[in-house]
């Protein structure tokens, strides 16, 4: 601002412009709601590399689960069966016998084909009591039918199990190709029309 030279009338200053008025936006705009992919967290990741969202489930609220922590469920449930086995024969078998170079078993010889049974029913039975293995319930997973997201019946668990059979005389293979399976199904789950889920958080 100019001083004005002494009786010199001050000059009023100009007002500075108006600023532009926001830009309307248009016909037919609607904002986008909450959880829309424009909108949901989600989104901004799924454009990350290297970024995979959780494949959708069978159902609502349900996501497939992964190789990897179907394996850590299969160890948990491997080291149960382990320690009831390991009480059972501390409990009654009181040694065994290796004279004359033959192996004999003294005393409670019928506490092996228990241990033998117990490991082969219980993944049928915790199937159909509960939908899942203890070492699934630990992890947060259960079996599904993958037509409606249900859970399996009887006949469709024994069918199941069968497949379980056929996996272990595969060496494992059916197990494997859970890993590059869309659904991450193991053959066992093919052949029963099942799938593992998770659900989602």
């Amino acid at each position: 601002m100019q001083t004005p030279a002494p009786g010199e009338p001050m000059q009023p200053q100009a007002a500075p412009p108006p600023p532009p008025p926001p830009s309307a936006p248009p016909p037919g705009y609607a904002p986008p709601a909450y959880g829309s992919p424009q909108t949901h967290p989600a989104a901004e990741y799924g454009n990350q590399p290297g970024w995979a969202a959780p494949q959708a489930g069978p159902a609502p609220g349900l996501v497939y689960a992964g190789f990897w922590i179907r394996f850590l469920a299969l160890i948990i449930d491997g080291i149960l069966l382990s320690i009831v086995s390991f009480v059972l024969g501390r409990l009654f078998l009181k040694g065994i016998d290796y004279g004359n170079g033959n192996i004999v078993i003294t005393e409670g010889q019928w506490v092996i084909p228990v241990i033998y049974i117990i490991n082969a029913l219980y993944f049928p039975i915790t199937w159909a009591a509960l939908g899942e293995t203890i070492g699934h319930r630990i992890l947060g997973m259960e079996i599904r039918r993958v037509d409606d997201g249900q859970r399996p019946g009887v006949g469709q668990v024994i069918v199941r199990f069968l497949g379980y059979i056929v996996c272990y005389l595969t060496i494992l293979i059916g197990f494997i190709i859970a890993g590059f399976d869309a659904r991450k199904q193991g053959l066992h789950d093919k052949i029963a029309n099942t799938v593992v889920v998770r659900k989602s958080v």
